[in-house]
């Protein structure tokens, strides 16, 4: 197992990454819902699994890497692993179990666009839900931005997933 992920274990977890991302690009969400999803359910069995295979197959880079620096290294490859499976949660909860039609109403209170240094843009809705009693701060496509305006009404259907997290 060392040597095959030695050798192909970072053309892995680039695959892995890239596929995470389209996704995320393709639903509408809440924002962070499905990060938050994937930090609260996934992070202790990665961590586990991850110190697992590290201290019992791992053992000629245990030894070159040292345990403090070995495990650093795999905790900061467990961090990136489960950033990026958000894609993959937004997946399970769009694809597999029942979805079922939520109605989203509230006043629009903010329209925000966020443009990265890195050349990417967001577009945030702020909706002040009553159901919820909390403003929620939509993730939305630029199409669907641009349709909005502060003050005006928002009401859509959106569908709630198998995994209890809000998209559409």
């Amino acid at each position: 197992m060392e040597a095959f992920l030695t050798k192909y274990g970072s053309w892995f977890f680039i695959t892995f990454m890239v596929l995470g991302v389209i996704p995320i690009l393709r639903y509408d969400t809440i924002l962070n819902e499905p990060f938050i999803f994937a930090f609260d359910y996934l992070t202790i069995p990665v961590l586990l699994i991850a110190y697992f295979l590290y201290f019992t197959k791992f053992p000629k880079y245990r030894k070159l890497a040292g345990d403090f620096k070995g495990c650093l290294w795999v905790f900061m490859l467990c961090c990136l692993f489960i950033l990026m499976s958000q894609g993959y949660v937004m997946y399970v909860n769009a694809t597999f179990g029942t979805q079922l039609n939520t109605k989203l109403e509230g006043e629009i209170v903010e329209l925000d666009i966020y443009s990265s240094t890195k050349g990417g843009t967001s577009y945030y809705v702020y909706i002040d839900n009553p159901v919820r009693g909390e403003i929620l701060q939509l993730d939305v496509s630029k199409r669907h931005f641009n349709k909005l305006k502060e003050g005006q009404q928002y009401s859509e259907t959106w569908k709630t997933g198998s995994l209890g997290i809000l998209y559409r």
